[in-house]
């Protein structure tokens, strides 16, 4: 049971609405949400399950998912880290302790999203302009040693 979707798949063939976060998702913006949360495909998978069945343990959102537990399981651990999914201990079904998970509101990933789009936009701004300033120095400490070259086949 091993995700066989594959790394072209867009956000839409994982969630037939995505309305919700973008007004035309296209594969820019699973590029986007993919890179800024450094997500993987499982769990922008477990994200939408979660959406459609929230308050699911692991075993539920595998059955949903049709994907084996351990695989599931990774995916909700990746989706609490960068907190888009909440997690509580509860007693399960079977009697055991374990966790149910339930969706960051669609909201939170918005404004999460637009966060961190803004502070890598900065950071690439900053990163473009030492960029120009390197390649400024260099072009003209290369202009001084061609004006010293050039004076010097002068005097020959």
């Amino acid at each position: 049971m091993a995700d066989t979707k594959a790394d072209s798949a867009s956000l839409a063939d994982f969630h037939p609405d995505l309305s919700q976060l973008f007004a035309q998702p296209n594969k820019t913006s699973q590029e986007v949400v993919r890179a800024i949360f450094d997500l993987k495909q499982g769990e922008i998978r477990a994200y939408f399950a979660l959406i459609e069945q929230p308050h699911s343990s692991t075993d539920q959102l595998a059955d949903l998912l049709d994907q084996h537990r351990r695989y599931v399981a990774r995916s909700l651990r990746g989706l609490h880290e960068v907190s888009l999914a909440k997690r509580e201990r509860q007693t399960l079904e079977n009697g055991g302790q374990g966790y149910v998970y339930h969706p960051a509101p669609v909201e939170e990933m918005k404004e999460y999203l637009d966060a961190q789009l803004t502070e890598w936009t900065s950071h690439l701004r900053a990163e473009i302009e030492t960029l120009e300033s390197e390649i400024g120095a260099e072009s003209a400490s290369d202009g001084d040693v061609n004006e010293e070259s050039c004076s010097r086949n002068e005097d020959v």
